[in-house]
């Protein structure tokens, strides 16, 4: 029987970040989503990255993820642990900055690298945890009880698992609004991108950020932030319920999608904060600065100041079409060029069928032209904003938040990964676009232009 394979993320990072989130699996095996046989990740022509592992492997991690965390002392002790990591990612990153890199000999460079790489590795072993496999057994329950109690449980359950923390995106619009109420300050927004690096994935090029952000500004007002009283929502929800049950299950899926957020800071945009470092290092390897956030690999910076090994050029132009990175039976190997190129049409084959089923992050039922857009990162989603008509539906592998503005534009929106607690979800219930995530397969079925209707009161999306 052919073996059937699933999407488990596909978003624009650097390889290192593809690099990272693969090798972590034979690293920590023991923390909790990391357990996985097989996992598959490309990076397709230096951009887009698109990770699949058996349905069956998925199938078991969210059955053991979702039962392990029915015991939110499971997810409490998770949560030290992110703290922990916050605080020491922060003292990695000013010692780094500390140094004077220029002085340091190719040994040095390397085990400031690696003493990253190291922390980048387990954090990213314990971000898993966030995925929405961790909703999966509290979801069922938490939906049981407000069934009891209300019709419209789609949305309660939206209302009582959005966290009333001030979480990343409210902070980073806040900050934004300050930013606009002022004269345009280069020391104020490279601080304001330190800040929010996860917001600038994929340009690794100060002047090219400040100037993108120098133009945004030109061109916005400070605009009130509406708050709404989303704290008395949730406790008329709890009153009416009154299951101590719900609230404990409510508060942990609210942590979860706060601490999403949180600790995407460490790793999308790492780059950013500590630019110098790279732009050390690829200068002694005598590369650019794209190609090595491109194509590169650890093993490869290891080889270079280490070993002396230096990728040929041959190999360069081959990882330049295709690179895919392999955990299979406890072992760890890549493929690069056609060979990656073969086994990605293996794992990926196109879907037949006209509907797609998911989670429903914010109800409505809506139809229109289905838009096709992956994200690619910040100065691509200008792009493709620009592009993007208003009242079109978005179907996406996933979003980021520097896709925010393309969000506001649409009708509807379709994410083939994520939960109620993902980004997707969060954009959604704060303009109240209907969504609907988790379909796994809806830029496959899909094409440009379908006219599609998406049914966020079930769950369904299916062509017309």
């Amino acid at each position: 029987m052919k073996k059937e394979y699933v999407a488990v993320w596909e978003e624009t990072y650097s390889s290192f970040i593809m690099d990272i989130f693969t090798r972590n699996i034979l690293l920590y095996p023991y923390v909790i989503g990391n357990d996985l046989d097989e996992y598959i990740s490309f990076k397709i022509k230096g951009e887009l990255i698109r990770t699949f592992c058996p349905k069956e492997v998925m199938n078991k991690i969210m059955e053991e993820h979702g039962k392990y965390f029915l015991d939110i002392s499971n997810f409490k002790r998770i949560v030290k642990k992110y703290e922990k990591q916050l605080e020491e990612f922060e003292e990695i990153i000013q010692r780094i900055k500390k140094k004077d890199l220029s002085k340091l000999n190719d040994r040095q460079i390397y085990l400031l690298f690696k003493e990253l790489m190291n922390f980048l590795l387990e954090s990213g072993a314990y971000y898993r945890s966030t995925r929405h496999e961790t909703e999966a057994e509290a979801s069922v329950i938490v939906r049981y009880i407000l069934a009891k109690n209300f019709e419209n449980v789609n949305e309660q359950y939206g209302i009582i698992t959005d966290s009333i923390k001030n979480n990343l995106i409210a902070r980073h619009k806040e900050r934004w609004n300050e930013l606009l109420s002022k004269e345009f300050d280069e020391e104020e927004i490279w601080k304001f991108i330190e800040d929010f690096p996860c917001f600038f994935v994929n340009i690794w090029d100060k002047k090219k950020i400040i100037q993108m952000l120098r133009e945004q500004h030109r061109k916005e007002k400070s605009e009130e932030i509406k708050k709404i009283n989303l704290k008395e929502k949730q406790d008329e929800i709890f009153r009416i319920c009154n299951n101590k049950t719900l609230n404990d299950y409510a508060e942990m899926l609210q942590e979860i999608g706060y601490y999403r957020f949180e600790t995407k800071q460490i790793w999308a945009g790492y780059e950013l904060r500590l630019i110098l470092l790279f732009e050390e290092i690829s200068k002694r390897m005598n590369i650019t600065i794209k190609d090595f956030f491109s194509y590169f690999l650890i093993e490869d910076v290891e080889n270079f100041f280490v070993k002396k090994i230096k990728i040929s050029e041959e190999e360069l132009e081959k990882r330049k079409k295709c690179l895919a990175v392999i955990i299979k039976d406890g072992k760890y190997g890549i493929k690069t060029g056609n060979d990656a190129i073969e086994l990605l049409n293996i794992v990926n084959p196109t879907k037949d069928g006209n509907q797609v089923k998911g989670a429903v992050a914010c109800r409505g039922i809506v139809r229109g032209i289905a838009r096709i857009v992956y994200p690619y990162g910040t100065d691509k989603s200008e792009e493709e904003a620009n592009k993007f008509n208003k009242g079109e539906i978005l179907v996406t592998t996933n979003t980021q938040p520097s896709m925010v503005p393309l969000m506001a534009k649409t009708s509807a929106m379709v994410s083939d990964t994520g939960g109620i607690t993902c980004h997707t979800a969060i954009i959604a219930r704060e303009f109240n676009i209907p969504c609907i995530v988790g379909t796994v397969n809806g830029t496959r079925v899909f094409k440009d232009g379908d006219f599609i209707e998406v049914n966020a009161e079930e769950g369904t999306v299916r062509k017309i």
